[in-house]
């Protein structure tokens, strides 16, 4: 359980996963719960990060729910923990997010790695600090307001 949560809830407490599963147990079962489902648009072709549902079951199921690094003694990673779905040509470099073999799975220390070898060291380190500093925002002073202590 913990890793199939590992994405939403990383430090996974017990009372997160638990809490997920009741949540996740009343949307399935409880009446008043029930989404309606809007009617389905008609397929537009469009260039777009989203993937497809039926493309990303067709990526886990392909890749076994495993990494697909391949270290250079030619054995495969193989981790199943925090995997996450990879492009191997970039959106913004005119890959496409609904083909199948532009896709595979890749656990995050070797999407990290991947991202850096494409994009650079440099940059992913900017990444990795916008990150971590999270948002900027301005000064209540600027905003004509004191601060109250």
């Amino acid at each position: 359980m913990k890793s199939l949560l590992a994405h939403k809830y990383p430090s996974a407490r017990l009372e997160e996963i638990e809490a997920e599963v009741y949540r996740f147990y009343l949307e399935a079962h409880d009446p008043e719960r029930q989404i309606t489902k809007k009617p389905a648009r008609p397929n537009l072709v469009r260039h777009t990060r989203y993937i497809p549902v039926a493309v990303r079951r067709a990526v886990w199921q392909r890749d076994e729910g495993r990494c697909v690094h391949q270290y250079a003694n030619g054995e495969r990673c193989s981790s199943t923990y925090g995997v996450q779905i990879d492009p191997r040509y970039l959106f913004s470099q005119g890959g496409r997010s609904d083909r199948l073999d532009n896709l595979r799975l890749l656990c995050r220390v070797h999407n990290q790695l991947e991202a850096e070898r494409e994009l650079g060291k440099l940059t992913m380190d900017r990444i990795r600090m916008k990150k971590q500093t999270g948002p900027t925002f301005p000064k209540v002073e600027r905003l004509g307001f004191q601060n109250i202590q």
